[in-house]
């Protein structure tokens, strides 16, 4: 496998089909069975909350192709990684293992949420120290401290 280099690039209204495009695709990975009206739910939040917080977005870039975004926002005593996405081709490379890492560097405080039924995500997610602090039906939610 092949290791690629990517830089981070903040996104620009112009990317805002290809972010709820990426957001969806992680939604609909996990939550099965929607109805037709939770589906256009789903779809008119989307587009609200990418369009509400587009100067958050950060793209990932690979040779000078968008394969991904991250998104890190404030969240309760810390920062909350709201979401990271990659297109299949570039997962299991190390890129989201070095995002993540590199968020952990810069903020003591990092919280996530992750669905239940992404076992691979989870178990990344406790090898860089998060434990799970409470859960939905569906979700964990995640909590890493940097204590130096």
């Amino acid at each position: 496998m092949e290791n690629f280099k990517y830089i981070l690039k903040e996104a620009q209204k112009k990317n805002l089909p290809l972010l709820e495009k990426w957001k969806i695709q992680t939604i609909l990975e996990y939550a099965s069975d929607l109805s037709v009206e939770e589906l256009s739910e789903i779809k008119n939040y989307v587009h609200k909350n990418v369009k509400e917080n587009i100067q958050l977005y950060n793209l990932i870039v690979v040779n000078e192709n968008n394969v991904g975004c991250v998104l890190v926002r404030p969240y309760k005593d810390g920062y909350l990684l709201d979401e990271i996405y990659l297109e299949s081709l570039y997962r299991n490379q190390g890129i989201g293992t070095s995002i993540i890492c590199d968020i952990l560097k810069q903020y003591t405080i990092v919280y996530l949420l992750v669905y239940k039924k992404n076992q691979k995500a989870i178990h990344l997610y406790k090898r860089l120290g998060f434990k799970v602090l409470e859960e939905t039906e569906t979700r964990y939610l995640m909590k890493a401290e940097n204590i130096l």
